[in-house]
């Protein structure tokens, strides 16, 4: 198994590129990765869907998986937001598609129980060691380039 960071940074136009050299890569690490944020109230506080570019393959898939969405409920009197759901994403346009998607899907709801199984212990994902299935094993159900975590666990569980 290739144990290797893939370092990856954007070009001008907002595309993935391998980066070879960690010092340019850190610096782009320190830029604004951020792709889309929002941030309403909801009941049991404020819920927070960012989306961002990750700069390395959390695990090896061709495409690579470069972008993240994240779910965050804020907690009045918490110090860390609760992870409510994590999508990844294989290209910018798919990553912008489930960032709109994941926001539609939880203003329409205010009940993130079901989410929470999914979720370790302070908010940390279980691991996502996906040995032997295939990139459209995960996706929601349209080859879009979204994968939904979530969704992806509750296919294996039988859900």
């Amino acid at each position: 198994m290739d144990e290797e960071l893939r370092m990856w940074t954007l070009d001008t136009r907002g595309r993935a590129v391998r980066e070879a050299d960690p010092r340019r890569w850190a610096q782009f690490m320190d830029t604004d990765r951020v792709l889309a944020r929002e941030l309403w109230e909801a009941e049991d506080g404020q819920v927070e869907v960012i989306t961002v570019f990750l700069g390395f393959e959390m695990f090896p898939h061709n495409p690579p998986v470069l972008w993240s969405s994240n779910a965050l409920l804020h907690r009045e009197g918490t110090e860390h937001p609760e992870l409510l759901e994590e999508w990844h994403h294989t290209s910018r346009p798919a990553a912008l598609r489930g960032h709109a998607a994941l926001v539609r899907r939880l203003k329409g709801s205010d009940n993130y129980s079901w989410q929470r199984h999914f979720v370790g212990p302070a908010g940390v994902m279980w691991p996502i060691i996906l040995g032997g299935y295939k990139l459209a094993d995960m996706l929601d159900g349209r080859a879009d380039g979204v994968v939904n975590v979530a969704h992806f666990f509750r296919r294996c569980a039988g859900g």
